[in-house]
């Protein structure tokens, strides 16, 4: 659905720029895992709809002055097993709830989980230096938990701000494993909850080889065959703005001239 509509907009409305997610390999790595025969047929199908829309620059004749840029955001790790640090913070009275449901008043900690990745959050600012001391070995030595960053190093290690820069942030950012993800559930009182089936996850720590993505640009004003060794991802915006002759002043990410004529 989603390439009928964007073929329909180059042949109608020859756009300058054209913005699109495809996102079925997302979905099936999600409910199946990375490399599976579900995903495999995804990335196919993905192939496919590029086709598709490499004919609709050809029968709206701009095929020659056109430029792909086919990139991914993130890899995938499979998992099996998820860990929830509220229930391990809920054993020692850190976190509470009510009802079993909901996070209580007087909680003084709760952790966040977002894949692969788990923001732990103190909440009793008077004695956040007691509490941390008491809780980061504890989680450190949760199975799964591969690392336990604290605030003095998300610079270095996470490219992240600390709290008193971004009130967003966290007081500790936990990393999962191979094979791990995290919930936050408040309702599971176990820590490690086993899945029915593998599924799939991200989020995990970004320099993980099963973290990368894939990076292919081609077309109008592209060097055909130059490899680009390695690309972030904030690299691929100001490659564009480059490209399409806009400015973008203070872009965190570089431009990859190699790619480009």
């Amino acid at each position: 659905m989603y390439t009928l509509l964007a073929t329909h907009i180059i042949k109608k409305h020859k756009p300058n720029f054209l913005a699109l997610h495809l996102v079925s390999l997302d979905s099936f790595e999600h409910s199946n895992g990375r490399q599976v025969p579900e995903a495999y047929w995804a990335a196919n199908d993905s192939d496919n709809r590029v086709a598709d829309l490499i004919r609709a620059t050809e029968e709206a004749g701009i095929r020659d002055k056109t430029t792909f840029i086919i990139t991914t955001d993130h890899g995938f790790i499979t998992f099996t097993k998820s860990i929830n640090a509220n229930a391990a913070l809920r054993k020692d009275g850190f976190v509470k709830t009510v009802l079993g449901k909901s996070l209580a008043p007087d909680s003084q900690v709760f952790a966040m989980a977002e894949g692969g990745g788990c923001f732990v959050y103190v909440l009793d600012a008077a004695n956040r230096d007691n509490i941390l001391k008491q809780i980061t070995p504890k989680l450190a030595k949760l199975e799964g938990v591969v690392d336990v960053v604290e605030a003095k190093d998300f610079d270095s290690k996470l490219h992240h701000v600390t709290a008193d820069k971004d009130g967003r942030e966290p007081d500790l950012i936990l990393l999962a494993g191979d094979g791990y993800t995290f919930t936050d559930s408040l309702a599971d009182n176990d820590i490690i909850i086993p899945s029915d089936s593998p599924k799939g996850a991200h989020g995990h720590f970004q320099l993980d080889a099963n973290m990368y993505g894939c990076c292919v640009i081609s077309g109008a004003g592209v060097k055909q065959g130059a490899v680009l060794d390695e690309v972030k991802n904030i690299d691929v915006a100001p490659t564009m703005a480059k490209h399409l002759g806009i400015p973008f002043p203070g872009a965190d990410g570089r431009v990859l001239n190699e790619a480009l004529k």
